[in-house]
């Protein structure tokens, strides 16, 4: 294997990470890199049955994409992972895909996939500063069904963890590319054969996306600070912004180059929302089904975090009746994220400008909802100022140390 390449450069890093978060390393990378494109991507996934091989498979294939690690999971999927230590935050790591981030943040991967029952992909991305995605919404499930700690039943999601946002969305789309070509020829058949049925598809023609906003004092983050505040730093950027029209979106997978597809502005009708506790994920449930089914807006909009920093949010511990587990679980700042896969919605995560803590995005059920989330996603990321020395640490990782060789 050549030095200083980037397989060479994961390798060593996965090595050095091995049985820590990195549970075994692909041993046929080597071979598979000769028929990969020059940029190509790597990716873990989590060490679980529960994720289809048929999925990794896929993206396996694919020029673009090299297999490499598979990726701790917390014990039990718990929900903290006290056999690891979050590289950012220096907090024990939040779960359960939490090797999986990991290995992002130390520079093995460039994504990875992995699964979420009630935050277990998207509060880890937050708790990293990466970017996040669950695919429930538009029918990416393990098809298992379980019950959380605190008695919910749900069908676990697929999701991916990435290290920018570009990587985020092409990765998805390359995942759904069948699903997405399904749902337009749906939509051809249906402006064809039944104008009602289209007329009743919101958002299609649409050039208003409505997103649902917490009302101020609402919400009350962990630092004291109002949620509405981070999110209002954004609005005013979002309302000047040239958001990519959605079917736009759409039609960037009809093409072999990703070109940036043509601007046409969308506005975005923010609706102020009185929230309840969301961070009681029962309350969180009843908000998100109530905003959807009542056809309120299209997009749930919040800012959560910082995750596992003041206190772990752990259900186990929370189940005992003294007053120091109400204390060391009260503020682990996850909201809706807890919640996301349990609609049965997509939700995708935007790191923000604070230390683990970013923007959350939840859109309705089906395709539509996807385009809507990845359009206000993209818009949210191209306003928001980056950390330089986080991008040079762990993004860009302009830093590598070899391992020494004394044979």
């Amino acid at each position: 294997m050549e030095k200083g390449t980037k397989v060479y450069k994961a390798r060593i890093l996965a090595e050095q990470n091995l049985y820590k978060s990195v549970i075994s390393i692909n041993k046929t990378s080597e071979e598979e890199v000769k028929n990969k494109e020059k940029d190509f991507l790597t990716f873990g996934v989590k060490n679980t049955v529960d994720i289809p091989k048929g999925l990794v498979d896929k993206l396996r294939k694919s020029s673009k994409y090299l297999f490499l690690t598979v990726d701790k999971m917390s014990h039990l999927g718990r929900s903290v992972d006290t056999d690891l230590i979050n590289p950012l935050t220096y907090r024990c790591m939040t779960g359960s895909s939490s090797g999986t981030a990991i290995n992002i943040l130390k520079g093995i991967n460039d994504f990875g996939i992995g699964t979420d029952g009630g935050g277990s992909v998207l509060a880890p991305a937050l708790s990293t500063n990466l970017y996040s995605f669950i695919g429930s919404g538009v029918g990416l499930v393990t098809g298992k069904e379980s019950l959380s700690t605190d008695s919910i039943s749900f069908t676990g999601g697929i999701g991916i963890i990435s290290k920018n946002f570009p990587t985020l969305k092409n990765v998805v789309f390359d995942i759904l590319d069948k699903e997405i070509q399904n749902d337009k020829i749906r939509n051809k058949e249906c402006n064809e054969n039944d104008s009602d049925v289209l007329n009743k598809r919101k958002n299609i023609n649409d050039t208003k996306l409505r997103i649902a906003i917490p009302k101020h004092n609402s919400i009350i983050l962990p630092d004291d600070i109002d949620m509405r505040v981070e999110i209002d730093k954004v609005i005013s950027n979002l309302n000047k912004h040239k958001v990519f029209e959605e079917k736009q979106l759409k039609n960037q997978l009809d093409s072999k180059n990703s070109n940036v597809p043509e601007e046409k502005g969308i506005k975005l009708e923010f609706i102020e929302y009185s929230f309840d506790n969301i961070y009681e994920r029962n309350i969180a449930i009843k908000e998100i089904k109530n905003i959807f089914d009542k056809d309120i807006a299209d997009i749930i909009l919040t800012y959560e975090g910082p995750i596992d920093i003041y206190g772990y949010d752990e259900t186990i511990q929370r189940s005992f009746k003294g007053k120091a587990e109400k204390k060391i679980t009260s503020n682990g700042g996850k909201g809706i994220v807890k919640a996301i896969n349990m609609c049965k919605c997509t939700g995708i995560t935007i790191p923000g400008e604070k230390l683990a803590s970013g923007f959350v995005i939840c859109a309705k059920e089906g395709i539509q909802g996807l385009i809507n989330a990845f359009t206000l996603g993209q818009a949210i990321d191209e306003c928001i100022e980056k950390n330089e020395m986080f991008n040079r640490y762990f993004i860009d990782r302009e830093k590598f140390i070899d391992s020494i060789n004394l044979d």
